[in-house]
């Protein structure tokens, strides 16, 4: 299945974390602060496309499965 995961502050990259040990498969990454989604990219994700719109990130991939880790 592929995955995507929506913001990467604190929860996010606990998904991230997650995701990888479980060797799943993330396609894309999005943030509004693109930085953050580098950085979970070059840790665990170096084939992952990196989105700042998750409209754009949704119409753009094949993605089964989305993490939604925004603030509430």
């Amino acid at each position: 299945m592929n995955t995507a995961i929506i913001g990467l502050g604190v929860i996010g990259k606990v998904h991230a974390e997650v995701l990888f040990d479980q060797k799943e498969n993330v396609v894309a990454l999005c943030d509004t602060d693109l930085s953050k989604a580098q950085l979970v990219k070059d840790k665990y994700f170096n084939n992952a496309k990196i989105y700042s719109s998750y409209e754009e990130m949704l119409s753009s991939e094949k993605i089964d499965v989305v993490h939604i880790c925004t603030p509430h």
